[in-house]
């Protein structure tokens, strides 16, 4: 009963601290005469604020009680609250005694100033230990964090530039826990007794148990809070905090079903296609370097940076090819939603797009043809998408086209040939797709440069290969 009657506290201390507040106004308002018969109410204020501060400091107690509190924090903002309720209570007292009536009207607002104070700094120390120490300036530009001697705000470490190479707890899972759940679950605060900064609190658990149970994602409460409806009160984190993006929860699942180790490496781990290009979100900004011969000559502006956030919180991978150039790969990896919507938005940085990415999506000709407009494409991924060959045809105008992925769609040789104005088409992929292998030949004549790749490989097997079975040698 005591924990219940606690966890109102956060929302209760808002009601002192309003009162409290307009009282002090109020009294330095009815130090001018216009505003003396503010004084009635002055009074009736400091009473109720009185009241609601002493109601404020016992459900203080009860939350504290519950534990998961920085002591360090916790301490002065219980002292300033006992404060508050006593300078409150004192002034409201006070109000009652004749001689404290009769003093000059600016004297008598000399307490209220000291209470704004404490009611200042009690706000302040109760907000640290509900959103962490940097709160205020949390959200703030750069130039006004530095202002107040704050250090810039960090960028969790969840992109790498070689992200098979990446360790997934420290380069990845880390920063994920780092940004949308140490608020809570971090040094100055653990709710439900649960840390989420360093391995051995993760794997310690909070009250309720271990949060982690290799190789089962569903039995874990680290990842079952996640992965509940918003509406659900167990949901975590909070729906009004960030959430984690698709990416994220599929990349926490991957590492929990794979045993949460802490110290392997993303390639060290089984990969699925999906799981590869959930990996390849996480790839820092400035990944992998474009050949020469992929870069136009010519210049073009940097995409709007405005342009570029907004994409990307759409779940787009937006990254240079070169970070010397302002030349983009666009994926749509992680898109959502119907990519001929999304498509669309990619007008404002069509000039800077070089490599685009659309595979798996559920891209159709209509949409497609808009890939005309797009002057420098250089690399164009449509493989397991809904085109036809209706749509290659909008594709002739791409003169510098020299790569083109078309596995797994519905194309045929007809609309292969409609590709014959491509004078740099280098490579294009047609597994899965409908043209014939037998076909290939003639296509091949039609567009001289241009390797055909039908997949189907097989390997030949060697003498010593291992994946041969042989019967077991004889017993004498």
């Amino acid at each position: 009963m005591s924990a219940f009657l606690g966890h109102f506290h956060p929302a209760w201390v808002h009601l002192p601290i309003g009162i409290l507040c307009l009282a002090v106004l109020f009294e330095w308002l009815a130090v001018r005469e216009s505003f003396r018969p503010l004084a009635p109410a002055v009074r009736l204020m400091y009473g109720v604020g009185a009241l609601s501060a002493i109601l404020a400091c016992l459900t203080g107690y009860l939350l504290a009680a519950t534990g998961g509190y920085d002591p360090d924090t916790l301490e002065p903002h219980r002292w300033v609250g006992v404060g508050i309720a006593i300078l409150a209570s004192a002034r409201y007292l006070a109000d009652r005694s004749a001689r404290f009536r009769d003093w000059p009207a600016r004297r008598r607002a000399i307490p209220a100033m000291a209470l704004f104070v404490l009611v200042a700094v009690g706000g302040h120390l109760g907000g640290s230990l509900t959103h962490g120490s940097g709160y205020l300036l949390a959200e703030a530009p750069d130039w006004l964090r530095r202002a107040f001697g704050e250090a810039e705000a960090a960028v969790p470490p969840r992109r790498v530039a070689d992200v098979q190479e990446a360790g997934v707890y420290p380069d990845l899972v880390a920063g994920i826990l780092q940004e949308k759940c140490t608020g809570c679950h971090g040094l100055q605060k653990q709710k439900g007794g649960l840390r989420l900064d360093a391995e051995d609190r993760i794997l310690r658990g909070g009250e309720s148990g271990a949060v982690l149970k290799a190789g089962d994602p569903g039995n874990s409460e680290l990842f079952r809070r996640v992965v509940l409806p918003l509406s659900d009160e167990d949901h975590m984190p909070p729906k009004e905090k960030p959430q984690l993006t698709p990416a994220e929860t599929a990349l926490l699942e991957w590492w929990i079903r794979n045993g949460h180790d802490f110290r392997r490496k993303a390639r060290e781990l089984p990969q699925t296609e999906p799981i590869r290009q959930m990996l390849a979100t996480f790839a820092v900004v400035g990944g992998p370097t474009a050949p020469a011969s992929d870069v136009p000559d010519a210049e073009v502006e940097a995409a709007s940076e405005t342009t570029l956030q907004s994409l990307r919180s759409l779940g787009v991978v937006v990254m240079p090819v070169d970070p010397s150039r302002p030349y983009l790969r666009v994926g749509f990896q992680n898109i959502t939603r119907p990519a001929d919507s999304i498509l669309t938005l990619l007008a404002g940085i069509r000039e800077q797009v070089l490599w685009l990415d659309l595979q798996w999506t559920d891209l159709g000709d209509a949409a497609a043809r808009n890939l005309s407009s797009f002057p420098n494409l250089r690399r164009l991924n449509l493989s397991h998408t809904r085109v036809t060959d209706a749509m290659l045809a909008s594709l002739s105008q791409q003169q510098d086209l020299q790569y083109l992925n078309l596995t797994g769609t519905g194309v045929t040789s007809a609309g292969i040939r409609s590709l014959a104005p491509l004078p740099k088409l280098g490579r294009v992929y047609l597994f899965g797709s409908v043209v014939r292998s037998e076909e290939v030949p003639a296509l091949a004549k039609l567009l001289p440069g241009t390797v055909f790749d039908t997949g189907g490989y097989r390997l030949p097997v060697l003498a010593g290969d291992t994946s041969e079975l042989q019967a077991p040698p004889k017993k004498n």
